[in-house]
């Protein structure tokens, strides 16, 4: 057996994937992108802005992703709407923590995480603009 072939089977299912979880992978990367984006400016202009900026960005990322998690299996709507309040409740956790432990900058946290959660936008953009583009 050669060693190189589990990687295409693994390549081939990573690829299969994300084809048919297009528009969240589209969220998440988006929202990645948008967050080290502001994370960095931030950074830039003064580094003591940097912790609230990371602040933001995980208190966007990481709620997004733990819904896409529970809701790639759910299939009762009793389930997606209590898979939403836990995003929720995450969400407002780590807003308490950052400002209550880590003492975030309010103004980096809060332009970080508006602008992370801009990737919705995109992903509702996305999908019209790959169909006026093939026209």
């Amino acid at each position: 057996m050669k060693v190189k072939r589990p990687v295409f089977i693994i390549r081939a299912a990573l690829i299969r994937w994300l084809r048919q979880n297009s528009a969240v992978t589209t969220v998440l990367l988006v929202q990645i992108a948008l967050g080290l984006i502001c994370c960095l400016g931030f950074w830039w202009v003064d580094a003591t802005l940097l912790s609230g900026a990371l602040a933001g960005f995980a208190s966007a990322l990481l709620p997004n992703c733990l819904l896409a998690w529970q809701q790639k299996s759910a299939i009762h709507a009793a389930r997606l709407v209590m898979h939403s309040v836990t995003k929720w409740v995450v969400t407002m956790m780590l807003m308490a923590l950052s400002f209550g432990v880590v003492g975030a900058d309010p103004i980096s946290f809060f332009v970080t995480f508006v602008i992370a959660q801009l990737s919705f936008v995109v992903a509702l953009v996305r999908p019209q603009l790959l169909r006026s583009n093939s026209q």
